[in-house]
């Protein structure tokens, strides 16, 4: 009875371990091709950390990453515990109303919510600030993101 005991203990331990390691929060960069990027200067971060509430959550767009033919979004959804899943659509447009084309990304569920990339077409480089629209159903967040600020470019 003893070794059963125990070894449902382990069992259980091993889930516990696997889930805190899923709750972790991911890198700053979301993947490891695009910090290697970014630290063979190949791309430039802009940091933001501009939040909005969406639905009683908040979405928080954390940093754009420029590289020569891509703009990067990552964001950060922290859920009010309401249990809805994030499904939404993500497009940016700059002051001349020009939308830049959102063709892929991802995102990882956390247990507060979920962190997430977007790819975008290039941003034209005179581009000074965008205007994120996320939609999901009826609901709609809008932030105007600045792009030069002086000592958030890394």
């Amino acid at each position: 009875m003893k070794v059963l005991r125990r070894a449902i203990i382990l069992i259980c331990l091993l889930f516990l371990i696997r889930e805190a390691v899923d709750a972790w929060p991911g890198g700053k960069y979301y993947d490891a091709t695009l910090k290697d990027k970014v630290k063979n200067n190949q791309a430039t971060v802009i940091e933001l950390n501009k939040k909005g509430k969406f639905d009683g959550n908040t979405f928080t767009a954390q940093r754009i990453i420029n590289t020569s033919d891509k703009t990067y979004l990552r964001y950060r959804l922290i859920s009010d515990g309401r249990g809805w899943s994030f499904a939404g659509s993500f497009k940016l447009y700059d002051g001349n109303h020009k939308e830049y084309k959102s063709f892929s990304g991802g995102a990882h569920g956390k247990i507060w919510g979920q962190e997430g990339l977007i790819i975008f077409d290039k941003l034209s480089e005179s581009t000074k600030e965008v205007t994120l629209v996320v939609e999901s159903y009826d609901r709609k967040l809008e932030l105007k993101l600045p792009l030069d600020k002086a000592g958030d470019k890394k």
